[in-house]
């Protein structure tokens, strides 16, 4: 050996041992012995590693969506072309391929010729390709009802007889405790979560296994696996042999020291190092060369169910059992595209209410439209494509304005859009048929149906014509036993007024009528103010100061919790708007808090804040769940 000046580095092969010994390491120049140690050597811990090769699906993300989602079916063709082009490697080298998200297996069924369906089953069988059932990585946006439309594509893999057992979310550091429900009873028995902790936290300080528990108990075995590009921290998408095999025994040493207790792991790669790769064989010839050299550590390309499965049967004594939500703590991109989050919230209670008013009227007798699932399943995938995960082209940052950068945007926030149009299309279907079982009376009124299961009691908003509630015209709105319902007009429009109304328990999956009377007089006068006479307001519930200087909420008080909900002279006060500027996001990467300089505007005020009216109420609340179909009949 020939040594350098500087530290050197050298691997010795000895013969493996059974048990523990001493033996002494001894180097010489020429005849002279330069040092002299005794070193324990210890049995060799029979490590095997599963490659697991997937493409890592960011919508948009490295190219517009337009370019991705196509792209997406193209590597199912080439996973097929690589499995047969190494059908003669050692069966641990063959190519092996974990198909990350159900939506592009799904298309792909649609699109692709009989023959080539016919080849992805074979394979499939032979479990050299697999699938996996989440829809599309998701952030925290979409709701359980869309969450549970994302597995549709389940039911078309069984009709072609493949199997999907596994769920794999990458990137997104969390997932949705409504899918330890859904997959327990969809048949989907394993997760595999590919974490990713670029300025998140990561749960557990290694890899692990545990049985997810959902709120009902059902359970589901889950994996925290290390990156989803672990394997590329590697090398394996290169040539570079002997840096992969340092990288992959440093791996395995820090493994031992965190005392990782099975003897087998995973790994997670692309065939390239970058989000939305295509395959590759090169982890094929990485693998098949370290097996030529090494009896162990054993490598072996695989799919991503190989690993659990071999802890399920082998460490079952070892799986411990966590019963609890797993929160994402990753997608900060909600602030982006602060409206189309607001829209698709909206989108998300609308088609819930709508999917009940369809049910109301079918059991008053209506025959629904042929082609309403049809409807309902455009919608959830529309929310499905902008509650996907990927908030930003990956030039955002640094260009924020340029072609690519805008293109992702605008096309990702056509999602919100789209289902939200869709959405208001389904509503006015619901009402077409819901307003003829409602009777007719002699009065201008407002239908309100409540989709919850318990008694409703809030607001409701309506958008009322001005040929039936003239803008100058005196006015009342009653229920059926003449009681006066609060209303409080919104924004006024030239041809109506959204109106909204206090209704008051209006029965669980019911209907309440509120009628309009229009007298013949005119309507007194709103006083307005551009200024509040008193900064405290409250009612049943709470209790609110405004800080009228910084055009803030300075107190927040919950009656029925007896507490604050806001910190007492706080630097920023609730409502506050924040400009900041960081030197650097790097700081964030370690958990470090960056250089920066916050500020706040120099002129702020509350405007228009009050409109005093014999009919109104003050509305202090921004309703989440709008949990009401109301229609004018």
């Amino acid at each position: 050996m020939k040594l350098h000046s500087g530290e050197n580095n050298f691997y010795i092969e000895i013969p493996e041992v059974s048990q523990a010994q001493e033996d002494v390491l001894t180097v010489k120049q020429g005849r002279e012995i330069l040092y002299t140690e005794p070193i324990k050597i210890n049995p060799v811990r029979h490590w095997q590693m599963n490659l697991v090769q997937h493409t890592h699906t960011d919508i948009g993300y490295t190219r517009s969506q337009m370019e991705i989602l196509t792209e997406h079916l193209r590597y199912i063709d080439y996973a097929l072309d690589y499995c047969d082009a190494t059908d003669n490697y050692p069966e641990p080298a063959k190519f092996r391929w974990t198909c990350e998200i159900s939506w592009a297996v799904s298309e792909y069924l649609k699109c692709r010729p009989a023959e080539q369906i016919a080849r992805l089953k074979q394979r499939v069988k032979e479990g050299r390709i697999e699938f996996a059932t989440m829809y599309l990585n998701f952030d925290e946006l979409p709701d359980e009802q869309t969450l549970a439309a994302s597995l549709a594509p389940l039911k078309q893999f069984r009709q072609h007889g493949m199997r999907a057992e596994l769920a794999m979310q990458d990137d997104v550091n969390g997932i949705g405790w409504c899918f330890s429900e859904y997959f327990a009873d969809a048949g989907v028995k394993y997760l595999n979560m590919g974490t990713h902790g670029h300025r998140a936290l990561i749960c557990f300080d290694k890899p692990t296994v545990f049985w997810w528990e959902s709120p009902s108990g059902k359970k589901m075995l889950a994996y925290r696996a290390e990156h989803y590009n672990q394997g590329n921290f590697f090398g394996i998408h290169n040539d570079d042999f002997e840096s992969f095999e340092t990288k992959v025994l440093e791996y395995l040493k820090q493994l031992e020291d965190k005392h990782y207790p099975y003897d087998i792991c995973a790994a997670q790669h692309s065939g390239y190092f970058t989000d939305n790769a295509p395959p590759s064989t090169k982890s094929c010839e990485m693998v098949k060369r370290w097996n030529e050299k090494y009896e162990w550590p054993k490598l072996r390309t695989a799919v991503a169910t190989e690993f659990i499965k071999t802890v399920e049967t082998q460490y079952a004594d070892k799986i411990q059992t966590i019963r609890g939500a797993w929160p994402d703590w990753w997608t900060d991109g909600f602030a982006s595209g602060a409206r189309e989050a607001a829209v698709s919230r909206i989108t998300h209670s609308n088609v819930i209410a709508n999917q009940v008013g369809l049910s109301f009227a079918k059991m008053l007798g209506a025959e629904l439209p042929t082609d309403i699932n049809k409807q309902i399943a455009g919608i959830n995938n529309a929310l499905l494509f902008y509650d996907e995960h990927t908030f930003g082209h990956s030039e955002s940052v640094r260009n924020p304005y340029g072609l690519e950068t805008w293109e992702q945007r605008s096309l990702k926030q056509s999602y919100a859009w789209e289902a939200y149009r869709y959405t208001g299309l389904l509503g006015e279907t619901v009402m077409g048929l819901l307003q003829s079982f409602t009777p007719k009376a002699k009065l201008p009124s407002v239908a309100v149906f409540n989709t919850l299961n318990w008694d409703y009691s809030g607001v409701a908003k309506v958008y009322i014509d001005h040929q039936i509630l003239p803008k100058e015209k005196d006015f009342e709105i009653v229920d059926a036993a003449g009681n006066k319902v609060p209303a409080q007009a919104g924004e006024v429009r030239s041809d109506g007024t959204y109106w909204y109304l206090y209704v008051r328990n209006v029965p669980a999956l019911g209907c309440e009528r509120y009628f309009i009377k229009v007298k013949d007089a005119p309507r007194p006068v709103i006083e307005r103010t551009i200024q509040l006479a008193d900064t405290h307001i409250e009612n049943d519930w709470y209790a609110v100061d405004f800080n009228l200087q910084r055009g803030t909420i300075k107190h927040l008080f919950d009656k029925e919790l007896n507490c604050s909900l806001l910190t007492d002279d706080a630097k920023w006060e609730l409502g506050e708007f924040v400009y900041e500027i960081i030197d650097s996001r790097h700081p964030m990467e370690k958990y470090q808090a960056p250089q920066f300089l916050r500020r706040s505007p120099e002129k702020k005020s509350v405007l228009n804040s009050l409109k005093k009216e014999k009919y109104g109420i003050l509305i202090a609340s921004v309703q989440l769940l709008l949990p009401a179909l109301v229609k004018i009949i």
